[in-house]
């Protein structure tokens, strides 16, 4: 099945004169948008503003923010996706930004081209678009037929001309021409809630199925395997892989009953974490064997169902870091113990923590107010 290309270009000439900041406000009352850190998180201060008129002071700090990304070439540029107020870009390590004219709706992801900075691919709705100029002009290079919301869309950093992408129906879709056309690489029955490649071996593709499994494929998604089976084995250990049953230290617990996000390691392919409602769950060895990681929430209780983003510290592979609420956890030994960084200079939910790989001293971390009710799919 293809979908060739459907144009529908959106000036920032013409939107952002016309256009009021969804999310912001002209003072700096509230304490929500983002923060940053230049010291791995020990402190934090807000970085939201976008303008000034006459007297007025523009800010993003009413902000709900969905995700944070970092240019792959250029460490000062970064872009905040949002909630419902589309997305963010700054050029100066977020001491300023601008509204790009994208639909000002939910951004749930945006993949960077690697080797051209340029081209951006963002997740809109049920659509894919596509800018060639930093932001500035898009088009829509991708419908779901089935009004399926896109969820994840990522470049493969090997071949750019490649992308993927994920839907809620349970879809994998890839592209060879840079978006021109899309074809079905994976169709299972749940939510594909993140695609990640890996960063030593880009035909190696993992695909977070929502309540059902964790999908690997090696050979750039013509075939697929399921990670989770009926023999894997799930323990409380930090360390030990595979995951050795007869140690007195392994405790058996339930299996996760839902998977969410799936993080790479960025110093090591081999060791892949994913959040499930149970905790935080670790492979050494590719997926091959999975066992709990060892945090200061005890395996199975509900708080883990809060934990909404988890990092590994780019040249420092025993550098954990997760949010839950306002608390950040910070492990310095690959989690064999932790300490909680309280001070967060916000009342806000910390939803994202995202670090540059060209300056691992730079830290940004997303609020979000705590919801009212659960989104699409809870997430």
């Amino acid at each position: 099945m293809q979908h060739g290309l459907s144009v529908k270009t959106i000036s920032a000439t013409t939107l952002l004169l016309s256009v009021a900041f969804l999310g912001a406000s002209c003072s700096s009352k509230a304490d929500g948008g983002v923060f940053f850190s230049s010291d791995i998180g020990e402190t934090w201060e807000q970085r939201v503003f976008v303008g000034q008129e006459k007297k007025k002071v523009i800010t993003i700090d009413a902000l709900n923010v969905e995700n944070i990304f970092f240019d792959p070439l250029n460490a000062d540029v970064v872009y905040l996706a949002s909630t419902d107020s589309g997305l963010f870009k700054s050029t100066t390590v977020g001491e300023q930004w601008s509204q790009l004219p994208l639909q000002r709706t939910r951004i749930r992801d945006i993949g960077i081209n690697p080797v051209n900075t340029q081209e951006i691919f963002a997740t809109v709705d049920t659509s894919i678009q596509k800018t060639i100029d930093g932001g500035e002009h898009w088009e829509t290079v991708y419908t779901d037929p089935r009004s399926a919301t896109i969820l994840r869309v990522e470049p493969d950093w090997e071949n750019p001309s490649r992308v993927y992408a994920s839907t809620s129906t349970g879809n994998v879709l890839v592209s060879t021409d840079s978006g021109v056309t899309w074809t079905t690489a994976l169709e299972v029955n749940e939510p594909i809630t993140d695609i990640q490649i890996d960063p030593l071996n880009s035909a190696v593709l993992y695909a977070v199925e929502l309540d059902k499994n964790i999908h690997k494929s090696t050979d750039r998604g013509i075939t697929w395997t399921a990670l989770i089976t009926e023999k894997t084995e799930w323990n409380e250990l930090s360390t030990g892989f595979p995951a050795n049953t007869n140690s007195q230290s392994a405790h058996k617990i339930k299996k996760p009953s839902s998977f969410r996000s799936l993080y790479i390691d960025p110093n090591n392919h081999l060791a892949v974490f994913f959040l499930s409602p149970q905790g935080i769950v670790r492979s050494l060895d590719g997926g091959a064997t999975w066992a709990f990681l060892n945090t200061l929430i005890q395996q199975g209780a509900g708080e883990n169902a809060n934990i909404k983003s988890f990092m590994v510290l780019p040249g420092s592979d025993n550098t954990y870091m997760f949010s839950l609420g306002r608390i950040i956890h910070k492990s310095v030994d690959g989690g064999n113990t932790w300490k909680t960084i309280e001070n967060f200079p916000s009342g806000r939910n910390i939803v994202t923590l995202s670090v540059s790989p060209l300056a691992p001293d730079r830290i940004f971390a997303g609020t979000q107010e705590p919801p009212k009710k659960k989104g699409l799919f809870g997430f």
